[in-house]
């Protein structure tokens, strides 16, 4: 892999909301990816339980299509996380970077109330998420590089630095 071919993908976090207080993200930019925060009965207060994008609709509407944070037994707490960058992208690839990013906090932060993206995050390559701001419990950064790694696809050709 070559540094030029790195996908970075920067995500500014903002929060807590309430799922009150998310009713106002209605405006053009609230699309986005979202954590859910609250109690879970084997990792404790403050968990992070579930991650989500809303892609194709505001932020408020998706939130509200979780009426299990109605039955929740503790407070539910909400952060959301907007894509950005200093140069504008595509839609098209907005929409695929939002899917990776939230593939891989997945598949890295694995959250009790996700199913899927737990076990393999899929054939995303050279990919960086960067998060900022009120990030909450995730990751300053996760990525694919590990798994691309020249050890892992070349283990048997794979040797220390040495003095030779």
């Amino acid at each position: 892999m070559k540094i030029s071919d790195l996908k970075i993908i920067e995500i500014l976090w903002d929060g807590p909301f309430t799922p009150d207080g998310i009713k106002s993200l209605s405006e053009p930019f609230d699309y986005g990816l979202y954590q859910i925060y609250g109690s879970h009965i084997t990792i404790g207060p403050n968990a992070l339980l579930y991650i989500g994008q809303a892609k194709y609709q505001f932020l408020s509407k998706r939130l509200r299509q979780h009426d299990w944070i109605n039955y929740e037994a503790s407070e539910i707490k909400i952060y959301v996380g907007r894509l950005g960058g200093v140069e504008k992208i595509p839609v098209k690839e907005w929409e695929k970077r939002i899917g990776y990013a939230e593939k891989l906090l997945i598949y890295f932060c694995t959250p009790p109330y996700n199913s899927a993206n737990i076990i393999q995050y899929g054939d995303i390559k050279d990919t960086l998420v960067l998060n900022f701001g009120k990030k909450q419990l995730i990751p300053y950064e996760v990525s694919t590089l590990y798994e691309d790694s020249d050890y892992n696809h070349h283990y048997d050709d794979w040797e220390a630095y040495s003095d030779d």
